[in-house]
This record gives C-alpha cells, structure tokens and sequence, in this order.
C-alpha cells in the first residue's frame, strides 16, 4: 500500500475549541473529507480565543481527533523555536498555514524549508481582502511589506478560496498567479432533514450567529433592528471577541426589549438554531466564505448579509437578501418587508433556500481540488 503524505496544518485554534470561527470548521471539513487520503497533524493552541483555561478533554503530546492528530500548546509554549522543533517531529511532506498573520507559524515555517524539502500552502482566509485589511491597517500594511520582501522558495503555494482573494495576493504581497491555487471552501457534506418553522404575519424573528468583533458588524444589525417594525425581534449568540467593541453594542442595545444576548453557541447546535428563527441578519464587512451562512440556509432560514460575501447569487435563487454594505435604510426596508409576509410566502422563501444550497454544494468536485493542493507530486 502506497504511504500517505503527511500534512501539518497549524491555526490558533482547532476542535473542541468553539471560539476561533469558521477556519475551524473548514480545517475540520478537510480533515474529514481527505483522512483516506492523507496522513493528518493540526497544531493549535490549547486554549479558547482570549481565555487562559486548558480545554477540557484534551491530553498533552498527541490526541487522536477524527482524522487528524493534534497536539495543542500553551502560549509559551508557541514560540518559533518551539514551533520549529514540532515540525521536525512530524516531518511533513506538506505544510498548510490557515493565516498570513500568525507570523510565529510562518517564521518557523520558512525556517524548516531552507534544509527541507517539503510543500508549504499557505491560505489566507480572507485576510487579504480589502475590508479585512481596513481593521488595524497600519500594522497589517507594515507586516505584509516585510513579508512581500521575504525571498519565498519554489516550494510555496498560496490557497486563495474566491477571486476577490485572488486579487489581494497578487496586490499585496506580489505573488505570481502561477503560486496561487484556488480551492473554495469545502461545503457541508450532507443536508440534514429539517421542518421549517411557522411564520406569524407582522412578527420578525431575526437572529445574528457569529463571533462579536469589529469584522462582523452586530451594531449595525442591532441599530438596523431598533429602527424596524415593533415586531422586528433580534437574538445575539457569539463569543465576545472584543470586549469593547461589544460594549459599543450592548450600548446600542440600550433598553430595548426586542433585542437580547442569548449566550454561545456549540458548533452542533448553531443548524438546529437557525431553525427556530424566520431571519439571519449578517451585515457582516467582510466574508471569506462565510460558514454560517451556508448554515442558515441549510437550516431553511432566509439570509439578510451585506455585499461583502461570496453568496452573491442567493437573491437570483430568492433564497435571502443582498443589501449593499452601508446601505442602512435599504436594510431596514427588507426587514420591515419581511416582517409583514405570511407563513405562505415564507416557506417557499425557506425550500428556496434548502434547494439552493443543495444545488451550490458541490462537495465531491472541491474534495478533488484539495487532493491537488495538497499533492506532492508537483516537485
């Protein structure tokens, strides 16, 4: 039997954190998807996004986790030299970095391919793109000039997942169309069966699933909420990421009855939720892929998101609504819009949307892209 190629995978994060958003779920997904294929290693952090705590359920050294085996470090333990000696262990035949901007990674990663031979992906997920680069631009834009002016090997690929990404490698760090594959995002594999929720004429139940940060615009879904109908209701879940930034939200917030936190959500429970609820609101700044919104869809919950994501085609399919980014009275005009349809129209609106992500998903085909990311063959 032909030996499998290693890959070693690195990210801040990976399972059972919950709180490190959607490149978890897509490494996960590729794990999963390509374990007959490929022997893999994740190395992560062993804690949640902005908490000390060791996660609960994992051992020191290696966890078998799915198809992958996982080691998780403390942060002192996440040091380029140290990040370097596991590389060593694992001895991989490729290396896939989930970040631009995990510099400790990306050192360390460069410094094990100037004695070894050996294929370095790195995917950027959405980092490059222009309204990601808007938060803490002066940082980010003196980080990519020094990484632009780094000599890279023969041996380096980037993984860009849409065209607008495609677009910012070549911008920004001058990478040659030829070093840049392009994969899209792995799909969910299967479809669950659901039952679509009543819809009560007058009554809006939206909901916004996400991480709260700057880069996922609560405030603006919270202020779109507060000048809608009466019967305009919004439900918050997410891991308060940035503390201040939701600080400016629960202020919007204010006093206002039809707008609560309702806590975090387990990455099992998040199709499940959507379920309960009539609206995703997502006027989100800017979305690489955007998980959660496949999610909703999947779960027959019409999506309300901004010009700012890769479902540019869903109001094609009237499957949700597309809004310009900024544009605060059109997006308080579909809510209002919404919210006066009856339980008739709304579950059209809802088949719609399973029929239209069954039709996106085209799993198999990607599966066959990542083989070719991956492959060795190619030097």
């Amino acid at each position: 039997m032909k030996k499998k190629a290693k890959v070693l995978i690195m990210y801040s994060g990976y399972l059972p954190a919950k709180t490190y958003g959607g490149p978890v779920n897509s490494i996960s997904n590729i794990v999963q998807a390509l374990g007959e294929w490929f022997d893999f290693y994740v190395i992560a952090s062993n804690h949640e996004l902005k908490s000390i705590k060791r996660l609960s359920g994992i051992r020191y050294g290696w966890n078998r986790i799915g198809y992958a085996n996982v080691k998780y470090l403390s942060d002192e333990e996440l040091n380029v030299k140290n990040i370097l000696c596991q590389i060593k262990e694992v001895s991989p035949d490729v290396i896939y970095l989930n970040s631009v901007f995990l510099y400790k990674f990306v050192i360390a990663s460069l410094k094990y391919l100037k004695n070894h031979k050996v294929k370095l992906v790195i995917a950027p997920r959405g980092e490059v793109c222009t309204n990601a680069l808007k938060i803490k631009r002066v940082k980010k834009e003196l980080y990519l000039n020094l990484l632009k002016n780094i000599s890279l090997k023969d041996e380096i690929y980037w993984h860009s997942t849409s065209d607008e990404e495609t677009k910012g490698l070549i911008k920004k760090l001058n990478i040659s169309p030829v070093k840049i594959q392009k994969c899209e995002v792995l799909p969910e594999k299967v479809i669950p069966e659901i039952s679509y929720k009543v819809k009560e004429k007058s009554k809006l139940k939206c909901v916004f699933i996400s991480r709260i940060c700057e880069k996922k615009n609560l405030i603006s879904a919270i202020r779109y909420v507060r000048r809608a109908n009466i019967g305009v209701t919004l439900d918050i879940y997410g891991f308060k990421e940035n503390l201040k930034y939701w600080q400016m939200c629960s202020k919007a917030i204010g006093d206002s009855r039809r707008i609560k936190y309702c806590g975090e959500l387990e990455s099992k429970d998040v199709i499940n939720t959507f379920n309960k609820y009539d609206l995703f609101l997502f006027p989100t700044m800017s979305e690489n892929y955007g998980h959660v919104i496949e999610e909703s869809l999947i779960a027959g919950c019409p999506a309300l998101i901004s010009d700012q994501t890769p479902w540019m085609d869903i109001m094609d399919k009237n499957a949700g609504f597309i809004v310009r980014l900024g544009n605060d009275k059109e997006f308080i005009g579909v809510l209002n819009r919404l919210c006066e349809l009856g339980n008739d129209d709304y579950c059209m609106l809802r088949k719609n949307c399973r029929q239209y992500v069954a039709e996106k998903n085209e799993y198999y085909s990607v599966v066959e892209k990542y083989k070719r990311l991956f492959g060795v063959l190619n030097f």
